[in-house]
C-alpha cells in the first residue's frame, strides 16, 4: 500500500460527508483511509461506519474523545502505507490530490507539499500557491525551510511524509498541546528530511469557515508555559542542524519569540495586582528564557531589527512594570473611549 490517508474526526456530520467523497474519488486508488473517530456525539461515527461498510479501502475506528493529536496518533498506529496524508474531516481533496503528490517523489524525498485553497469565514476563497520546486541534500531543504512559505504553513495537511522517518523517530503529535501541536510535529519531522518538493497545483480546500475554530480560543498561561518550552528545543535543533544563523532564522525566532511574550502577556491578563503580574513575569523570565539561543541569533540584521521594537525591547530588558503601566493606562483609555 502506498498512502495511508488519516482523518480524525469529531462531530463533522454536515461536513464529513463530503470529505470522504473527495476521498474515495480520488484517481490514485493505492491508499487507505483510516477515519478516527474522536468521541463524536453527532452521526459522524454512524457516517464513518457508513464508508468502512461500501469500501474496503476506508477503516473506521471509534475512541473517546481525547483532542485532534490523539486522534492522529492512532491513525499513526494504524497507518501500514508508505506514506501518510493527513486530512480534516471538514476539507475536501481535489481528485488529483493524491497522484499529484505521489507522482512527484523519488528515492530522495521526504516531504510534498501541495498548493491549496482556504475558504474564509465570510466563504470568500483565497488561494495559496507554491512554485514547482525539488529540494534535495541538506542545503536544499535549508533553502525550502528558509525561503518557501513552508514556516508560515505549518499544518499537516496539504502535505505528505514519509513514514519510515515518523516510525524511526517515534515521533506522534503531543497530546499536551492544543495549539501549535501540528507545528511541533513538522518540526520535528524536518529534522530528517532529506529532500522536498512543493507543487503549485491547488490540490486541497481547507474550510476555515468555522468561527468556533480551536484557532480562535484562548487558553490558561499553563498551556502556553508548557507550548513555549516544547517549542525550545526543535527550534534550536533546526537552526544548529540547517545553520540557520543569518536574517533566514528570523521566522523561526519571531515564532519562538511570540510564544514566549504570549506567556508574557497571559501573566499580565491573569492579575489585576500590577506588582504581582510584574513579579511573576520576572521569574519567568529569569528562568526560562533561551539565552543561548538568542545570543546565537540576536546579530542577525532581521532579528536585531525586530528586537529593536519598543515592546521587544522592554521585555527583553525585564523593563515589565514600565510596560504593563503601559497597557494598563491604554485599556483605562480605551475603555474611557468606549463609555
Amino acid at each position: 500500500m502506498k498512502i495511508s490517508v488519516i482523518i480524525p474526526i469529531y462531530n463533522t456530520e454536515q461536513k464529513l460527508v463530503r470529505c470522504l467523497d473527495s476521498v474515495r474519488n480520488q484517481s490514485f486508488s493505492d491508499f487507505e483511509c483510516i477515519m478516527v473517530d474522536d468521541g463524536s456525539t453527532d452521526d459522524s461515527p454512524k457516517i464513518a461506519d457508513r464508508y468502512a461498510a461500501i469500501d474496503s479501502r476506508f477503516k473506521a475506528i471509534h475512541k473517546p474523545n481525547g483532542g485532534v493529536s490523539s486522534a492522529r496518533n492512532v491513525g499513526l498506529d494504524q497507518a501500514a502505507g508508505e506514506w501518510i496524508v493527513f486530512v480534516d474531516s471538514d476539507d475536501v481533496l481535489k481528485e488529483n490530490h493524491l497522484s499529484i503528490m505521489y507522482s512527484a517523489i523519488n528515492m530522495q524525498i521526504d516531504f510534498v507539499y501541495t498548493s491549496w485553497e482556504v475558504i474564509k469565514r465570510d466563504n470568500s476563497i483565497r488561494n495559496i500557491i507554491s512554485k514547482d520546486i525539488c529540494y534535495q541534500g541538506k542545503e536544499q531543504v535549508r533553502d525550502f525551510i528558509c525561503k518557501s512559505e513552508i514556516l508560515d504553513y505549518m499544518m499537516p495537511w496539504g502535505k505528505m511524509f514519509r513514514r519510515s522517518i515518523i516510525e524511526n523517530k517515534k515521533l506522534r503529535f503531543d497530546t499536551n498541546l492544543t495549539i501549535s501541536e501540528d507545528r511541533l510535529f513538522c518540526y520535528n519531522y524536518l529534522l530528517d528530511v532529506r529532500g522536498a518538493v512543493t507543487l503549485s497545483d491547488i490540490s486541497y480546500t481547507h474550510d476555515a469557515s468555522d468561527i468556533n475554530s480551536l484557532s480562535n480560543c484562548s487558553y490558561s498561561t499553563k498551556i502556553y508555559e508548557y507550548r513555549y518550552k516544547a517549542f525550545i528545543a526543535p527550534t534550536s535543533q533546526l537552526i544548529k542542524h540547517f545553520n540557520i544563523y543569518t536574517d533566514d532564522s528570523f521566522l523561526l525566532w519571531k515564532y519562538l519569540w511570540s510564544l514566549f511574550t504570549t506567556v508574557i502577556f497571559s501573566i499580565n491578563s491573569s492579575s489585576s495586582n500590577i506588582w504581582t503580574m510584574t513579579k511573576k513575569q520576572k521569574k519567568f523570565f529569569s528562568k526560562y528564557f533561551c539565552w543561548d539561543l538568542y545570543n546565537l541569533l540576536k546579530d542577525a540584521p532581521k532579528n536585531q531589527l525586530f528586537m529593536k521594537r519598543p515592546e521587544n525591547n522592554q521585555i527583553i530588558k525585564q523593563q515589565f512594570l514600565s510596560l504593563n503601566m503601559k497597557i494598563f493606562i491604554r485599556k483605562f483609555l480605551q475603555k474611557i473611549k468606549n463609555k
